[in-house]
This record gives C-alpha cells, sequence and structure tokens, in this order.
C-alpha cells in the first residue's frame, strides 16, 4: 500500500526508491508491485538497477515488467537488452519485449527494432502467444496498426489491458 501511494508523486528520488524495491530481495508480490509501478517512471537514474533485474532474475514477472519500463528510455543499453530478451526462455519475457520495442515508435528505433522482430518470426518463435505479440509489434512499428490488443502470455496478467501508447518524446532527454 506504501509503494503505491509514494507511486504518485513525481520526484525522482520515489523513482529510485521504486527500483531499488525492484532489485532487493524479499517478497515477490512487492517487487512485482514496484516494478509495474515503474513502467512510466524509470528514468536514467534507476535504469541500472531495472536493467539488472531485466538481465538476470529468476522471476520472469519481474523480468518481463523491468523489460516493459526500459521500453520507456531512448538508452543504447535498453534498447540492446530489450532485443536480448526476444529469445529469453521464458515466453512472457518475450512479449514484454516485443511489447517494449513498441514504446519507442520513432524513426531510428522503429526500423532496429523491426529488424529485430522479423528473424523471431521467420527462424523462431514457437509461442502462439509471442508470435501474436510479436506480429502485433511489428504492425504498430511498420505504421500498420494502431489499434493493438496485446496477447497475454501465461496466467498472470502483465500487460494484456495496456494500451498502446506509443512514445514520442522529441525533446525529452530520458
Amino acid at each position: 500500500l506504501l509503494l503505491l501511494g509514494l507511486s504518485r508523486s513525481t520526484d525522482a528520488d520515489v523513482t529510485e526508491l521504486l527500483a531499488q524495491a525492484v532489485a532487493r530481495q524479499g517478497d515477490e508480490r512487492v517487487r512485482e508491485m514496484a516494478a509495474d509501478l515503474l513502467f512510466d517512471r524509470v528514468d536514467t537514474a534507476s535504469k541500472a538497477l531495472v536493467l539488472q533485474v531485466a538481465r538476470a532474475d529468476s522471476s520472469a514477472r519481474l523480468r518481463a515488467s523491468c523489460v516493459l519500463a526500459l521500453g520507456r528510455l531512448a538508452d543504447d543499453d535498453a534498447r540492446r537488452l530489450i532485443v536480448e530478451k526476444l529469445i529469453d526462455k521464458s515466453p512472457l519475457v518475450r512479449a514484454a519485449a516485443a511489447v517494449a520495442l513498441t514504446r519507442r515508435n520513432v524513426d531510428g528505433a522503429r526500423e532496429s527494432a523491426i529488424a529485430a522482430i522479423e528473424p523471431r518470426l521467420k527462424h523462431g518463435e514457437t509461442n502462439v502467444d509471442v508470435r501474436a505479440d510479436l506480429e502485433a509489434a511489428r504492425a504498430v512499428l511498420a505504421g500498420e496498426r494502431t489499434d493493438v490488443r496485446w496477447t497475454e502470455v501465461g496466467p498472470r496478467i502483465v500487460f494484456a489491458n495496456m494500451s498502446l501508447r506509443v512514445l514520442v518524446l522529441p525533446d525529452e532527454k530520458i
């Protein structure tokens, strides 16, 4: 409950506290909630902790939430990790990576995201739900669709109800 209250603050220190809660070992539910709250908050100061969890945490749910949050950043390290997660062992994380690639739908990022998705569609993705999200992400990035409803992967809701909010922040340094 405290995390929800803190999340209403726009203070960068709160974002850092949320990132620390995600990275700290402890109650998985608390860590998951903190990761979900970072979705629209992750910034350069919290990036290292979020990258660490996305890269190596044993919880697929936490890795997926962190990958989604990292999609917000116009950052090469974040983008590289998201592309790497297209081949994660967990279908949930692979789907989250596809969704995350659509969060920065701007020139340059768009083309490289399509280039990362297409090989997975042609040669690799066997999970039907992940494949659906990869196809939807490719269509969004190619400008063919704007009405995407993401396919949930697994029993827990992570992003199926997430609206497609393409971030275009031309003057903002994130």
